[in-house]
């Protein structure tokens, strides 16, 4: 059975470089300085999260010669390597994949006797919203720009995370495809779109490749301004009095529930007058008019994080993580410190009880009305404006 290295993206500009298949060179690597930020719990003791530094750069255009698409993680095996490709933001191995020495996986490719697909550029998954902002956004706009005209776009399996009763034509989540066609990007594009197969891989000759601009725990941070910019969202800073409080709900999700919402809403409601939102039964209008209208955000972490692209600079965000995930500074927590510090919003984390899962990130969160009120009193404390 072959053997490959695991390699990270720099690595596959490396060998692009050396086997002269780079296309263009990325940008030089922007340094960010992440400011301190503030945790604290029902208890109201607060704690800082320290000053971070984390780097992002410009996309590298690739073309390899061939190349085989790993279904299970849209990873792509290139000679002897397997680098990450459509999941790159968030790369972890294949389960299909059998250690082997020297840091090695041992892995028979599967294409099912499919002749190699020619002359396609890779995208990503949309059929994921968190997805398709760390995997697929750049690639997009990097497409648009340099006016690649590729045979197909590759993207992934519909039902890569079991979504596949929610996903459209074009493979994605209908708040993705909505989004796209408010940046004024064709969708479905000329190209044909292909979805590589979770349980398979597919051959690909001339495979068209723009890098990412940002690996986690960064995010794309100009692309992202991109996105606000396209939307229109206003430049001028809102402050608290002048736009809306929002509670994000959990509503069609598999993990990281939240216990006790509907207490918790029914009384943020009732003594605040938070309004509560659930974005995946919105429309992607709906999602910008109502994030763009809110000056103070109450957040349990999870992809919805990505709807504060559509809030106005001096939003105040309180982001709701399980006891003891903030403090571990970990890349979801890095993510959206990263996210609020390029898009001008102030931001709090605030922890609460879980019932404990394997990963800590994906524990429900139990809410109680002592939260609530205690969550109501930080934006007290927060920045105003």
């Amino acid at each position: 059975m072959p053997s490959y290295r695991v390699l990270d993206q720099p690595a596959l500009i490396e060998l692009a470089d050396l086997r002269g298949w780079l296309e263009s060179v990325p940008s030089q690597a922007v340094t960010d300085l992440l400011p301190p930020v503030a945790v604290s719990d029902a208890s109201r003791v607060v704690r800082r999260l320290p000053v971070v530094e984390l780097a992002h750069q410009g996309s590298a255009w690739i073309r390899l010669p061939e190349a085989t698409v790993h279904g299970r993680n849209f990873s792509l095996i290139v000679e002897d390597c397997i680098f990450p490709g459509g999941l790159t933001h968030s790369f972890a191995p294949s389960p299909r994949w059998q250690a082997a020495d020297g840091g090695r996986v041992s892995y028979q490719p599967h294409t099912g006797g499919r002749p190699a697909v020619d002359g396609a550029a890779l995208l990503g998954l949309v059929g994921h919203w968190g997805h398709f902002f760390v995997d697929a956004l750049d690639r997009l706009l990097a497409m648009e720009s340099s006016g690649a005209q590729p045979s197909a776009l590759l993207v992934g399996d519909p039902d890569l995370f079991g979504l596949a009763p929610q996903v459209d034509e074009c493979f994605a989540v209908p708040q993705v495809s909505g989004l796209i066609r408010a940046l004024g990007l064709t969708w479905p594009p000329a190209a044909p779109l292909l979805a590589v197969p979770k349980e398979g891989d597919m051959a690909v000759t001339g495979l068209r490749l723009a890098t990412l601009r940002a690996l986690k725990p960064s995010i794309s941070a100009s692309s992202f301004l991109e996105v606000r910019r396209r939307l229109g969202i206003p430049d001028q800073r809102i402050l608290p009095q002048d736009g809306e409080w929002v509670f994000v709900g959990r509503g069609d999700v598999r993990k990281r529930l939240v216990r006790n919402q509907d207490a918790m809403i029914a009384h943020l409601q009732s003594a605040h007058d938070v309004h509560t939102v659930f974005p995946e039964f919105l429309s992607i209008g709906e999602s910008i008019t109502c994030f763009r209208q809110a000056s103070r955000v109450i957040l349990p972490v999870g992809s919805a994080k990505f709807n504060l692209l559509f809030c106005r600079p001096g939003t105040q965000v309180v982001c709701v993580n399980p006891r003891g995930y903030s403090e571990l500074n970990g890349g979801v927590t890095l993510m959206v410190r990263h996210m609020c510090h390029a898009l001008g919003l102030h931001l709090h984390f605030y922890d609460v009880a879980v019932e404990p899962s394997r990963m800590l990130l994906n524990s429900n969160l139990i809410f109680t009305l002592e939260d609530a009120e205690a969550l109501v009193r930080i934006f007290d404390t927060m920045e105003a404006g």
